[in-house]
């Protein structure tokens, strides 16, 4: 019985690590989105943003 809480713990835990490593990638290419934004104002508009996501 507590082989079989520990696994169900342990692939709660696999579960919370692969979607916190999703909501990292997809927030910094938020911010890199928003960066690019910012510096496209700078250029009165004149820019082309290109965020890569690895």
């Amino acid at each position: 019985m507590k082989d079989m809480v520990v696994g169900i713990v342990f692939g709660l835990v696999l579960v919370v690590a692969f979607f916190a490593v999703l909501w990292v990638l997809g927030r910094s290419g938020e911010i890199n989105r928003q960066q690019c934004e910012a510096r496209a104002d700078e250029y009165k508009g004149q820019a082309t943003c290109i965020v890569v996501v690895k």
